[in-house]
């Protein structure tokens, strides 16, 4: 099916951003470089860009004027999924789940957008590659570096409560019971020594050192 769709529609020119938006990069080198140009990033960055069906609710699709699919009874739409990589997917470079995220590593660079064109070579007697070409492994990882657990099972942490939305943040000292890795982030499960209770899937950022704390 993927096929199908590259076959059928034309790989947009660097300047024809709207025309990306069904437009997948997946597996394509060239357009992945044309589509990061598009969206300002330096030269040689790569945006692989996949459309995937995310389901939402009827109500919601009735009003987007959404088809519901009647075998299922439920209904989709086409949602853009980016992976920004600053250089090829294959060298492993500095990598961004977030154009936010992408666009504020790519803004600490110098490069000339009139002069650094990868697609179409500019024979520029003061292009300097060294001085306006970002590398690609400036930035350790970016978001997608691999990452390290800050505690384990059995250390003594504090942990921020903040689901009751009537009261003030507290911090609660915890022990940590399991340590839970995914691709892209590191969860825990806790269990507060104020009340005995357990809280699962805990974010790192919610969770403190303490002099306890091996």
């Amino acid at each position: 099916k993927r096929s199908f769709t590259m076959a059928k529609l034309k790989r947009p020119t660097p300047s024809t951003l709207e025309e990306w938006e069904h437009f997948p990069t997946l597996n394509d080198d060239t357009a992945q470089i044309r589509l990061a140009r598009a969206m300002g990033y330096p030269p040689g960055w790569r945006v692989v860009r996949t459309l995937i069906q995310v389901p939402i609710p009827n109500y919601l699709a009735h009003k987007m004027g959404v088809t519901n699919n009647i075998s299922t009874n439920s209904s989709t739409m086409t949602a853009v999924k980016d992976r920004i990589y600053a250089g090829d997917p294959a060298s492993l470079p500095d990598g961004y789940y977030n154009h936010a995220a992408a666009l504020e590593a790519a803004s600490k660079f110098s490069w000339r957008p009139e002069y650094d064109d990868v697609i179409w070579h500019n024979n520029d007697d003061d292009y300097d590659d060294n001085e306006f070409c970002s590398t690609s492994h400036r930035n350790k990882g970016g978001q997608l570096k691999g990452r390290e657990a800050q505690f384990e099972e059995g250390d003594v942490v504090e942990v921020l409560y903040d689901d009751d939305e009537d009261e003030e943040p507290v911090w609660y000292e915890a022990t940590v019971l399991k340590k839970i890795e995914y691709q892209d982030d590191i969860r825990y499960n806790v269990h507060y020594h104020v009340d005995d209770a357990v809280q699962n899937n805990v974010r790192e950022e919610k969770i403190r050192a303490t002099s306890k704390t091996q």
